[in-house]
């Protein structure tokens, strides 16, 4: 029988399922992260872990050029503009949430670094971009997390 209550359950423990529980946990709610694998990081550590941000804070703060309309310029050229599976407002909706959401990892203490080479698949189509908007994070110890 299950005798603990929490307000939010982040089922995995990739970067979508933490962030979300710090965030939770910022809201003052109590979040529990459930993961069926031994160690935690999901397909995200299996990614690399690396994000793809247009317009993202350390790009700003590094003074490297980009801006939301490059990089709905790139999304369009590259995902397309075919409705129901990439509207513009899902895509709006990524650029300006991924930026919020890199600032609050930031904001809580994240280390993240960009990935300055690490350029767009295709730098030749509209908003592409060869210096890269691509974000990692410094490796931890999850021990941290307890």
């Amino acid at each position: 029988m299950w005798d603990h209550s929490v307000d939010v359950i982040c089922v995995g423990s990739g970067g979508g399922g933490l962030v979300a529980a710090l965030a939770a946990k910022d809201a003052g709610l109590e979040p529990l992260v459930v993961e069926k694998q031994a160690h935690i990081g999901g397909s995200t550590a299996m990614s690399g872990g690396v994000v793809w941000v247009p317009n993202n804070p350390l790009m700003r703060k590094d003074g490297v050029e980009d801006s939301f309309e490059a990089g709905m310029a790139y999304l369009n050229a590259v995902v397309g503009t075919d409705e129901p599976c990439s509207p513009p407002e899902k895509k709006a909706a990524f650029i300006n949430a991924g930026s919020e959401m890199l600032q609050f990892l930031i904001d809580k203490g994240a280390q993240l670094i960009r990935c300055p080479g690490y350029a767009d698949y295709y730098t030749n189509h509209p908003g592409g971009n060869a210096i890269g908007r691509a974000i990692e994070s410094v490796p931890w110890d999850s021990r941290q997390l307890g």
